[in-house]
């Protein structure tokens, strides 16, 4: 029996593990954590938050059979309720035999209240990334309280990885927008600097640039015209008085 709990173990932390890594959202992972835990733990429920180290509060990521509470939250803060209590001490809390109107969990034959409801924090280093919210109708067979042990630092890197994947895509979708504007800003400059010179060579007036001690710097064909010359580089350098 100890060998055939081993390799379920290792078997089911390894089909876990492999369907996690290929989660790209938050939503995502969420989802495919739970259509591989449920069966192997008989769920009745799961929630799954995330931590949002910004606003120091929760934020629920994904559900399995979600279908009534007394509360209906999308957020907790620190110290809110189990959630928020777990994830302020970040330790595990499990009550055995919670109150029938507390959680229910129901289908279309029927409707029960779970016998052990269980909130588990999701640390990686110390760090604080997310609970995990587990209500079944009875209490976890050795080798079940074995794979969610095993589950937790499994989840916490892997939600880590995809924490620090997302970020790098926002971080490389806002250099690729602020490339793209600066793009469009020198496209647009260099059209205007062509508009400019357009004028400024087509001209039929004299106009001419000066800068103090190098006398003219540029000038267009009418002021050649207008100052006698033949060509520009001969205006090139003079002054008014020349």
């Amino acid at each position: 029996r100890q060998t055939d709990d081993e390799s379920w173990l290792k078997r089911s932390l390894a089909q876990i593990a492999q369907s996690l890594q290929g989660a790209q959202t938050f939503t995502t992972m969420a989802h495919t954590l739970f259509a591989q835990l449920a069966p192997l733990l008989q769920l009745g429920q799961g929630v799954l938050y995330v931590y949002q180290e910004d606003t120091r509060r929760l934020r629920m990521l994904g559900s399995y059979a979600f279908r009534e509470r007394k509360s209906l939250d999308q957020y907790f803060e620190l110290g809110q309720g189990l959630v928020g209590q777990c994830a302020m001490e970040r330790i595990p809390i499990s009550l055995m035999h919670p109150p029938a109107d507390y959680v229910v969990v129901g289908s279309s034959l029927g409707f029960a209240a779970p016998k052990a409801l269980h909130v588990l924090p999701v640390l990686r280093n110390d760090r604080l990334l997310g609970v995990l919210e587990l209500a079944c109708f009875k209490p976890f067979e050795p080798r079940q309280q074995a794979l969610v042990d095993e589950l937790m630092p499994l989840l916490a890197a892997n939600l880590e990885i995809l924490e620090r994947n997302v970020k790098t895509s926002k971080l490389l979708e806002e250099t690729r927008r602020q490339a793209e504007e600066m793009a469009a800003q020198q496209a647009s400059l260099k059209e205007s600097e062509a508009y400019n010179k357009m004028l400024f060579q087509d001209s039929s007036r004299a106009i001419v640039i000066m800068e103090s001690g190098k006398g003219i710097t540029d000038c267009n064909q009418a002021a050649v015209r207008v100052y006698g010359f033949e060509t520009r580089e001969q205006v090139l350098s003079k002054i008014t008085l020349d």
